[in-house]
């Protein structure tokens, strides 16, 4: 892309260091984010949607992202997060999730593609610790660094949401489907419901949380999953 990577960046051949200069890691530095995905301008944005929260660093193909998550150049140089696309040029993006997960250090992973419909999401489960559609504006993206950096330290954001608010197994679960912008069609096929049964699903959620929308909860969860994310770095501070 012709972008000059700066801070903790560090080039390799293939692959394009984005700067970022407010989330943050646990010691102070902005994430360092390997993103695979073939649109540059996408990845351009985000870097302006991301400046002062993350370091990305894009590959655009499914070669370039399986060279550079070879464990041995990996464990010289990780990163804390991946962001994900599916629809890479050379291959299926999703191809790649068994090795990440093989990697040490283990990043978290967020797969942020196109067409993302409720079976591609049934096969995501388990393999990443969100998947989202695109496109995704700069609060979602901040939200999505919390939830990974959440997942990374072995919690999940989803769930000490629900937790908080004593959401059953089912509302938790269509909580999960709503964070990945599913339909309420798609998250009744998800959750093996009706649709009428989603509506009262999200009728007992806003009455538990004290929300008027679906946007709402999402939003609340988001802010959540930040909230939470800087207090365990207040609390790591604090002990240090």
């Amino acid at each position: 892309m012709g972008t000059q990577g700066t801070g903790s960046a560090r080039s390799r051949p293939g692959a394009t260091p984005v700067p970022g200069m407010e989330v943050r890691g646990a010691n102070g530095e902005p994430f360092r984010v390997l993103v695979v995905d073939d649109d540059e301008a996408l990845v351009r944005q985000w870097q302006r949607l991301l400046r002062g929260d993350a370091v990305l660093i894009s590959v655009p193909t499914f070669a370039g992202g399986w060279q550079r998550t070879d464990p041995d150049v990996w464990r010289s140089d990780p990163y804390d997060h991946v962001f994900l696309d599916l629809r890479l040029p050379d291959g299926d993006g999703a191809d790649l999730l068994p090795r990440l997960r093989e990697l040490e250090p283990r990043p978290s992973i967020a797969v942020i593609t196109g067409l993302l419909d409720a079976q591609r999401t049934l096969e995501l489960r388990g393999r990443c610790a969100i998947a989202i559609p695109k496109p995704a504006d700069g609060d979602v993206l901040r939200g999505i660094l919390a939830i990974l950096e959440r997942d990374r330290r072995g919690g999940s954001a989803v769930l000490e949401f629900a937790a908080m608010y004593r959401l059953s197994n089912q509302e938790t679960r269509l909580l999960d489907a709503a964070v990945q912008e599913l339909t309420n069609e798609q998250a009744a096929e998800v959750l093996g419901c009706a649709h009428s049964t989603v509506r009262s699903y999200w009728s007992r959620i806003f009455e538990k949380i004290g929300c008027h929308s679906e946007r709402d909860v999402v939003s609340r969860l988001l802010r959540f999953a930040q909230e939470a994310n800087a207090r365990a770095k207040n609390d790591l501070v604090a002990g240090s």
